[in-house]
């Protein structure tokens, strides 16, 4: 991975030394995480609960194009599947060497 700037901060207390500090953070690239999200919705109408047809109907009407399940007489399972990518610090990691004076 390319050196990112930014600030990084970690506070150490030492005796005082001459020292050296390796810091660094471990960092995994373009990590593509499969996923699935469903969504339960229901909806009120005048006279009380929605009917999950006509629940689904009405998601259909407004354009909704994923898939569909009836979870009950009143709710409509919505599901949603796709793939997460992203970069992340899995670890940081800072060594500290006592350096003997000259």
């Amino acid at each position: 991975m390319a050196y990112q700037p930014g600030n990084y901060r970690n506070n150490i207390t030492l005796s005082p030394a001459a020292i050296e500090v390796d810091a660094y953070i471990k960092c995994v690239e373009d990590l593509k995480t499969p996923f699935t999200l469903t969504i339960r919705l229901s909806a009120k109408a005048d006279g009380g609960d929605l009917p999950s047809s006509q629940l689904m109907e009405l998601l259909k009407l407004d354009g909704f194009e994923g898939k569909m399940e009836i979870h009950s007489e009143t709710e409509v399972d919505c599901i949603f599947t796709g793939n997460f990518r992203g970069s992340y610090g899995i670890e940081s990691i800072v060594d500290i060497k006592e350096v003997p004076f000259k």
